[in-house]
């Protein structure tokens, strides 16, 4: 085997897991509308029964859950509010992996608290993404 070979192999491979992958979603698209449906119906004659559950035996029991959500509307008073509060519990904090690179790239040291690391990864793009990239 040379590269030739194991690149058009490779690139093969790829376009059958594709049209696998197309075949799929489409047969998938109607069993999802279908449960979208049946989920629609059950939850609406739940809602209509007042029943906080509904065991199927053997089959299996729909019930309900809360799904909590919190979304910041304005990042400076949330920020401001649990320094304040000392309620730092309250945040997640992450770090942006390109501003810590840029970061490294003009101190030479990454930031205080950050771990930085970086792997090289070995990947092929076809001809045709290559001079897509290129235009």
């Amino acid at each position: 085997m040379d590269f030739n070979k194991a690149m058009k192999l490779y690139f093969d491979c790829k376009r059958e897991v594709e049209l696998i992958e197309a075949e799929a979603a489409s047969k998938a698209a109607n069993a999802k509308e279908k449960i979208k449906t049946l989920m629609q119906w059950m939850e609406l004659k739940a809602r209509e029964e007042g029943l906080k559950n509904v065991p199927v035996e053997g089959i299996g029991t729909g019930f309900w859950k809360t799904v909590t959500s919190a979304k910041v509307a304005n990042r400076t008073e949330f920020r401001d509010f649990c320094q304040k509060n000392e309620l730092w519990d309250l945040m997640e904090i992450r770090a942006a992996s390109t501003e810590v690179k840029r970061y490294i790239d003009k101190h030479n040291a990454p930031p205080n608290g950050v771990t930085f690391g970086q792997t090289n990864i070995f990947q092929i793009r076809s001809a045709s993404e290559k001079a897509k990239d290129e235009e």
